[in-house]
């Protein structure tokens, strides 16, 4: 397990949190109504998990949830109106980049895959932005190129 931090602008230091149940590195991570969801990501050995973890500001508690559909890692995330989003990512093996989206409902604990459109590509690695009610996915690995997209 490894150690979450949190950090405090205002006084320029780290505090100690609850531990991640599932050590990884390149997940996706959301913020929505108080609670930080990391999705996925790459654990030892390299190893794409589909492993889903929400940890709640309030009670600095750590929980497991419902898995992701797919396992990968450098995928994008984002909140918007009661859900939370995914898209993208890419699995163990060379060129396995996905173009798979899919909607978490929190209250359900559960992901749908039908919520939302596919990319028209897989991609992996994006930045991620919303803006005037549109996610932007930009800078992703697409076969080594460099894209934007637009997810209404």
């Amino acid at each position: 397990m490894l150690t979450l931090y949190g950090y405090n602008p205002a006084e320029k230091n780290y505090t100690t949190l609850s531990p991640n149940l599932n050590a990884s590195f390149a997940p996706a991570a959301a913020y929505l109504n108080g609670k930080i969801y990391k999705i996925g990501g790459y654990t030892t050995g390299s190893q794409p998990s589909s492993a889903v973890e929400v940890y709640d500001t309030a009670s600095n508690l750590l929980t497991a949830l419902s898995n992701y559909p797919s396992s990968v890692g450098w995928a994008a995330a984002w909140a918007h109106g009661n859900f939370v989003y995914g898209a993208a990512g890419v699995g163990i093996l060379p060129g396995s980049d996905t173009e798979k989206t899919y909607r978490y409902d929190p209250i359900t604990n559960t992901w749908d895959d039908a919520a939302i459109a596919d990319l028209p590509e897989g991609r992996w690695g994006s930045a991620l932005g919303v803006y005037n009610g549109f996610t932007i996915l930009a800078g992703s690995g697409v076969g080594g190129i460099s894209e934007f997209s637009f997810v209404g």
